[in-house]
């Protein structure tokens, strides 16, 4: 919005004969640069972020569960092993 109101301010600058001609100019084909990138190439950004977050949350749930399930596999079916709550067949106590 504020890089709409520059571009839309400096427009008459722009267009109308004057010494200030090639500032404005450059100064909203900057603005309109940076918004495009903005737009475009921050939400592209964020995706491929959301994606490997999703992906690395994913993989380390897997090794959580690979872990707990060794852990269990090493205790002796026979006795009650209470820890955090769970007893050996990984239910809750």
């Amino acid at each position: 919005m504020t890089g709409l109101s520059a571009v839309l301010g400096l427009t008459p600058m722009a267009i109308a004969s004057g010494a200030n001609i090639p500032l404005a100019r450059a100064v909203v084909g900057g603005v309109i640069a940076a918004m495009v990138m903005v737009l475009f190439s921050k939400s592209r950004i964020n995706e491929i972020m959301e994606r490997e977050t999703l992906s690395a949350t994913e993989s380390n749930n897997h090794e959580k569960e690979r872990r707990r399930s060794e852990f269990l596999e090493r205790v002796p079916r026979n006795r009650q092993f209470k820890c955090c709550g769970f007893e050996a067949n990984g239910k809750r106590a």
